[in-house]
């Protein structure tokens, strides 16, 4: 990955895993309301059904066979995936990253300081085409200015 993608990465993992500054959106969505055919052009091929495209399941299962680091993994993905489906509209975008960010928390629970590294993987894996990374780039207009209170209990489903 050079370096400029690993800058931009990080830039977004830090503004949709802390809280971003910025005003309250209102007013019409800014993508298309989820329905099952933008969901499923924006999973992709999904064959177990658990809203992770296959080949994410598939480096999350060679990678994490650990039952506790990998259904944190899945947990992470399943996040995100929802807020890009979820992402047009700003009461969508607001109730998926409470999610992400229980998803977050978990992964710091489960892997420590190398948490970032491992779930940016993830998430670049998550938006490797224009209209995912489309509906990434609405959802988190839609999030601005929430802030996201730490879960209470525990992060990890």
């Amino acid at each position: 990955m050079n370096e400029a993608v690993r800058r931009s990465l990080e830039l977004l993992w830090i503004c949709t895993t802390l809280v971003c500054a910025g005003p309250a959106l209102t007013g019409e969505p800014a993508a298309p309301v989820a329905n099952d055919d933008y969901a499923a052009r924006i999973i992709g091929p999904d064959a177990n059904r658990n809203t992770v495209r296959d080949d994410i399941d598939a480096y999350i299962d060679s990678t994490y066979p650990d039952p506790r680091e990998h259904a944190a993994m899945v947990q992470f993905a399943q996040a995100y995936t929802q807020l890009l489906i979820h992402g047009g509209t700003v009461a969508g975008a607001r109730a998926a990253t409470k999610d992400v960010a229980r998803a977050v928390q978990c992964g710091i629970g489960v892997f420590g300081d190398s948490n970032i590294e491992k779930q940016k993987a993830v998430l670049a894996m998550i938006l490797n085409s224009e209209a995912r990374f489309q509906a990434y780039t609405v959802s988190t207009h839609n999030e601005e200015g929430q802030v996201v209170e730490r879960f209470t209990g525990e992060p990890c489903l």
